[in-house]
Protein backbone atom coordinates (compact mmCIF):
# COMPACT_ATOMS: atom_id res chain seq x y z
CA UNK A 1 0.00 0.00 0.00
CA UNK A 2 1.24 3.41 -0.64
CA UNK A 3 2.30 5.48 2.05
CA UNK A 4 2.28 9.60 2.22
CA UNK A 5 6.26 8.70 3.14
CA UNK A 6 6.92 6.36 0.44
CA UNK A 7 4.75 8.70 -2.10
CA UNK A 8 7.00 11.62 -0.83
CA UNK A 9 9.87 9.66 -1.39
CA UNK A 10 9.39 8.50 -4.63
CA UNK A 11 8.34 12.12 -6.33
CA UNK A 12 11.89 13.29 -4.56
CA UNK A 13 13.66 11.69 -7.33
CA UNK A 14 12.31 14.29 -9.86
CA UNK A 15 14.12 17.68 -9.97
CA UNK A 16 12.55 21.18 -9.62
CA UNK A 17 13.51 24.41 -10.32
CA UNK A 18 12.78 26.41 -7.06
CA UNK A 19 10.27 29.68 -7.67
CA UNK A 20 8.37 32.13 -5.18
CA UNK A 21 5.52 33.08 -6.17
CA UNK A 22 4.61 36.79 -5.16
CA UNK A 23 1.02 38.51 -5.16
CA UNK A 24 -0.07 41.58 -3.10
CA UNK A 25 -3.01 41.92 -1.22
CA UNK A 26 -4.08 45.26 0.14
CA UNK A 27 -0.45 46.77 -0.93
CA UNK A 28 0.80 43.97 1.23
CA UNK A 29 3.47 41.68 -0.33
CA UNK A 30 2.93 37.88 0.12
CA UNK A 31 5.10 34.98 -1.10
CA UNK A 32 5.82 31.23 -0.64
CA UNK A 33 8.37 29.08 -2.24
CA UNK A 34 7.04 26.92 -4.90
CA UNK A 35 8.61 23.28 -5.70
CA UNK A 36 7.76 23.05 -9.46
CA UNK A 37 5.69 25.35 -12.23
CA UNK A 38 4.69 24.20 -15.38
CA UNK A 39 4.59 26.08 -18.73
CA UNK A 40 0.95 24.67 -19.53
CA UNK A 41 0.46 26.22 -23.12
CA UNK A 42 2.25 27.98 -25.50
CA UNK A 43 -0.94 30.24 -27.19
CA UNK A 44 -1.81 31.59 -25.10
CA UNK A 45 1.18 31.69 -22.91
CA UNK A 46 0.35 29.68 -19.68
CA UNK A 47 1.65 28.76 -16.52
CA UNK A 48 0.74 26.19 -13.40
CA UNK A 49 1.46 25.36 -10.02
CA UNK A 50 0.57 23.77 -7.02
CA UNK A 51 -0.12 25.61 -3.63
CA UNK A 52 -0.71 23.81 -0.22
CA UNK A 53 -4.84 24.93 0.35
CA UNK A 54 -4.02 26.13 4.17
CA UNK A 55 -1.73 28.26 3.13
CA UNK A 56 -1.74 32.37 3.26
CA UNK A 57 -0.65 32.31 -0.90
CA UNK A 58 -3.55 29.98 -1.31
CA UNK A 59 -5.97 32.51 0.37
CA UNK A 60 -4.37 35.15 -1.44
CA UNK A 61 -4.33 33.99 -5.11
CA UNK A 62 -7.82 33.15 -4.96
CA UNK A 63 -8.43 36.67 -4.98
CA UNK A 64 -5.56 38.98 -5.90
CA UNK A 65 -5.65 39.10 -9.79
CA UNK A 66 -2.20 38.99 -10.65
CA UNK A 67 0.97 37.51 -9.36
CA UNK A 68 4.51 36.63 -9.93
CA UNK A 69 6.76 33.98 -10.56
CA UNK A 70 10.18 34.33 -9.27
CA UNK A 71 12.66 31.45 -10.84
CA UNK A 72 15.28 31.33 -8.23
CA UNK A 73 18.93 31.27 -9.57
CA UNK A 74 21.62 28.40 -7.99
CA UNK A 75 22.92 31.20 -5.73
CA UNK A 76 19.69 31.83 -4.33
CA UNK A 77 18.84 29.25 -1.87
CA UNK A 78 18.41 31.60 1.00
CA UNK A 79 15.43 33.05 -0.71
CA UNK A 80 13.95 29.69 -0.99
CA UNK A 81 14.24 29.12 2.80
CA UNK A 82 13.03 32.28 3.74
CA UNK A 83 9.54 31.93 1.77
CA UNK A 84 9.33 28.80 2.95
CA UNK A 85 9.56 29.64 6.52
CA UNK A 86 7.45 31.42 9.40
CA UNK A 87 7.99 35.13 9.94
CA UNK A 88 8.51 38.21 7.75
CA UNK A 89 8.96 36.47 4.33
CA UNK A 90 10.04 40.37 2.72
CA UNK A 91 11.55 41.74 5.47
CA UNK A 92 14.67 42.62 4.28
CA UNK A 93 14.61 40.76 1.16
CA UNK A 94 15.36 43.23 -2.10
CA UNK A 95 12.34 43.22 -4.68
CA UNK A 96 10.27 46.22 -6.53
CA UNK A 97 6.91 46.60 -7.66
CA UNK A 98 5.69 45.68 -11.12
CA UNK A 99 3.94 47.41 -13.41
CA UNK A 100 1.43 45.33 -12.19
CA UNK A 101 1.59 45.64 -8.72
CA UNK A 102 3.30 42.42 -7.81
CA UNK A 103 6.56 42.36 -6.23
CA UNK A 104 9.19 40.88 -8.30
CA UNK A 105 12.42 39.76 -6.52
CA UNK A 106 15.31 41.38 -7.24
CA UNK A 107 18.52 39.16 -8.96
CA UNK A 108 15.76 35.93 -9.62
CA UNK A 109 16.85 34.29 -12.90
CA UNK A 110 12.87 34.55 -14.49
CA UNK A 111 10.14 36.68 -13.41
CA UNK A 112 6.94 36.24 -14.74
CA UNK A 113 3.72 38.34 -13.99
CA UNK A 114 0.51 36.64 -14.92
CA UNK A 115 -2.78 37.35 -14.28
CA UNK A 116 -5.18 34.95 -12.51
CA UNK A 117 -6.97 32.34 -14.78
CA UNK A 118 -7.71 30.03 -12.48
CA UNK A 119 -7.79 28.00 -9.53
CA UNK A 120 -8.86 24.49 -9.44
CA UNK A 121 -9.49 22.06 -6.23
CA UNK A 122 -6.96 18.96 -6.23
CA UNK A 123 -6.92 17.44 -2.89
CA UNK A 124 -4.93 19.08 -0.33
CA UNK A 125 -3.93 21.55 -2.94
CA UNK A 126 -5.15 23.71 -5.62
CA UNK A 127 -3.83 24.17 -9.19
CA UNK A 128 -3.26 27.55 -9.92
CA UNK A 129 -3.43 28.59 -13.62
CA UNK A 130 -2.06 31.83 -14.91
CA UNK A 131 -2.05 33.94 -18.05
CA UNK A 132 1.78 35.52 -18.50
CA UNK A 133 1.29 38.84 -19.35
CA UNK A 134 5.01 39.62 -19.12
CA UNK A 135 8.71 38.09 -19.18
CA UNK A 136 11.67 38.98 -17.37
CA UNK A 137 15.06 36.54 -18.06
CA UNK A 138 18.12 37.17 -16.96
CA UNK A 139 20.85 35.52 -19.75
CA UNK A 140 23.81 33.09 -18.86
CA UNK A 141 22.49 32.26 -15.45
CA UNK A 142 21.49 28.92 -13.84
CA UNK A 143 18.13 27.65 -12.23
CA UNK A 144 18.18 26.59 -8.59
CA UNK A 145 17.27 22.87 -8.25
CA UNK A 146 15.88 21.09 -5.83
CA UNK A 147 16.23 17.44 -5.86
CA UNK A 148 16.38 14.22 -3.48
CA UNK A 149 15.65 16.67 -0.64
CA UNK A 150 18.56 18.88 -1.63
CA UNK A 151 19.31 21.49 -3.44
CA UNK A 152 21.75 20.72 -6.41
CA UNK A 153 23.42 22.63 -9.58
CA UNK A 154 23.25 21.83 -13.22
CA UNK A 155 25.83 19.48 -14.34
CA UNK A 156 27.33 18.67 -17.92
CA UNK A 157 24.52 19.19 -20.53
CA UNK A 158 23.17 15.64 -21.63
CA UNK A 159 23.55 15.96 -24.99
CA UNK A 160 24.23 13.65 -28.05
CA UNK A 161 27.85 11.44 -28.10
Amino acid sequence: MLTNDRFRAAMGALPMAVSVVTTAVGGEPIGATIGSVTSTSMRPPLVSFNVRTTSRLCEALRTAPRFAVNVLEEGQTGLSGRFSGPGDRFEGVPFEWSAGGVPWLRGALLRLECRRAGVYPAGDHVIVLGAVLEAEREADRAPLLYVGRSYRRLGRSAGAS
